[in-house]
């Protein structure tokens, strides 16, 4: 009976980390350091503007002989972390507001009606209280808005017919 040792088991997921995540810190890195375009331009001009960036990346991947399989887990890893981040700080965001919210109206934003949202605007605003009937004005009624006179269309003349 051939009695061979069993080599231990591996970790293929710890294998996998150890190669990809460094791959994929250093790809956010250069991703962070490119300065294409951003907000609100043509497709084409975004597509155009991450080239380079896109060589470069694909350039490194080269460099590391990166797998199709490590490709897609790199890319994961990538965005987990962006996302993570996004969620953080969007979480606190909304906590500091909502703290905000309870100092300004002494209760939970979704408790606060509709009344009280109108008469705390109408303060800030130094607006008069609203009128008890319900042909009081709103907000955006009582704010003044100036429109110019229309100027005449050139050639014509302002003068009235005789």
């Amino acid at each position: 009976m051939d009695t061979k040792t069993i080599p231990p088991e591996k970790d293929l997921d710890k294998e996998r980390d150890e190669r990809c995540v460094p791959i994929a810190r250093e790809a956010l890195k250069i991703v962070a350091a490119y300065h294409g375009e951003l907000g609100d331009v043509a497709p084409t001009v975004l597509a155009t503007s991450y080239n380079k960036l896109a060589e470069s990346l694909l350039k490194y991947y080269l460099e590391k002989n990166v797998r199709m399989d490590e490709f897609n887990y790199i890319n994961k890893l990538m965005l987990q972390a962006v996302s993570t981040v996004n969620d953080k700080v969007a979480n606190s965001i909304n906590m500091s507001l909502e703290i905000a919210q309870k100092k300004t109206f002494g209760k939970a934003i979704g408790e606060v009606t509709m009344k009280e949202l109108d008469a705390f605007l109408r303060g800030m605003l130094n607006l008069t209280p609203s009128a008890p009937s319900s042909e009081a004005p709103t907000v955006a009624q009582e704010q003044k808005v100036e429109v110019p006179a229309p100027t005449p269309a050139e050639g014509t003349t302002t003068q009235s017919p005789k």
